[in-house]
């Protein structure tokens, strides 16, 4: 890959080792959590080591490093902990990262990054042209291939105007919260719905801000909320038609091909390919099964892979929900039920104190 230059570094001056993280260390202050694909490990170790040196004094680490301090641990769950314990992260982007590396961490790593500061404690280091997945869409991101990009990221690294997750003291007496109730602790359940889907029942969770909500004293613009609601019912609605119309479908459809396989099928079996008098000897009934139960498990993998999809599709787009209204002290949780009660589903809008003021 055609990576931009990285800044010379004098060799006594060169010091990353003193400036390597401790991972037993809690204190999250100057700590640089760095992610790559194995591919993209040439890249991720020269910026690492060029951060640690003493010119600019970062303390680093990577998912490497924290596999290597516990092996037990998942690609995941790697970085879980190091986006949860590190107060920037920094994504080396290229075509094997997203589909190998983000691809099997992505839900894990989501609801981390909405409440770290999505925007503002994130961002993308690209050293190949990709196409970003949508969640990146207004993440702060620098090519590599272009001309004063370390610049950019120390300074990107050093800001004046830090975004910190601040305690509940600090939170109480910002400015975002005058006029909420004071009695509201953090994880206080504002209003839950219980609706079903389009195709089961009418919908019953409206675009308009509930008065519940406003009661409160929050203060979630119309728009916004009209956006969001939309969009997680139509994420929802989509997995919901998988179940309320393929699968009835599905079922009349293989009642009857089931039939067929063991009337017309062992017919024609018997007809085509038995050279002396027709005659059943049984195993044409044994063929019709084997063909039917060939194309039910295809049937059953489509669907599970389809069902899986949608589910990460409306994880994600829960995920960017959330990483909206974690601005405005609320949080939307979403129970699927659709497995115990035909496609109902419990929203759930939740009190949170943990505000990124951006």
């Amino acid at each position: 890959m055609n990576y931009g230059e990285l800044p010379e570094t004098d060799d006594d001056e060169f010091d990353g080792l003193t400036n390597r993280v401790s991972l037993k260390d809690t204190n999250n202050e100057n700590r640089i959590f760095l992610v790559w694909h194995v591919h993209d490990s040439e890249m991720g170790k020269s910026v690492q080591e060029h951060l640690e040196s003493t010119r600019y004094g970062f303390k680093c680490f990577n998912q490497d490093d924290l596999f290597h301090a516990d092996p037990d641990l998942s690609l995941a769950e790697c970085v879980v902990q190091g986006v949860r314990n590190s107060a920037k992260t920094i994504f080396i982007i290229s075509s094997m990262m997203l589909t190998d590396l983000w691809a099997a961490c992505e839900l894990e790593v989501l609801p981390e990054l909405n409440f770290k500061g999505f925007k503002s404690d994130f961002m993308l280091l690209i050293v190949q042209e990709v196409e970003l997945p949508f969640i990146f869409t207004d993440v702060f991101s620098l090519n590599a291939s272009t001309v004063g990009w370390w610049n950019k990221l120390i300074n990107w690294l050093t800001p004046t105007d830090s975004v910190h997750i601040l305690s509940t003291d600090t939170n109480r007496n910002s400015p975002g919260l005058a006029g909420v109730n004071p009695a509201l602790q953090s994880g206080h359940l504002l209003l839950s719905y219980r609706s079903r889907c389009g195709c089961c029942g009418r919908e019953q969770i409206e675009s308009e801000l509930p008065e519940e909500l406003m009661a409160h004293g929050l203060q979630i613009p119309n728009d916004e909320y009209a956006k969001a609601i939309s969009n997680l019912m139509q994420s929802f609605k989509a997995r919901c038609h998988l179940c309320c119309f393929s699968a009835p479908a599905a079922a009349v459809f293989f009642t009857s091909f089931f039939v067929l396989c063991l009337t017309i099928i062992p017919f024609v079996e018997v007809q085509l390919f038995v050279s002396s008098a027709p005659a059943n000897t049984g195993l044409e009934y044994i063929h019709g099964c084997l063909i039917w139960l060939t194309s039910l498990s295809f049937y059953l993998v489509v669907s599970y892979l389809s069902r899986r999809r949608m589910n990460r599709l409306m994880a994600a787009e829960l995920s960017s929900i959330n990483s909206i209204f974690v601005r405005h002290n609320v949080l939307i949780g979403m129970e699927d039920l659709s497995i115990a009660d035909c496609n109902k589903y419990y929203v759930s809008f939740l009190f949170t104190i943990l505000r990124a003021f951006i």
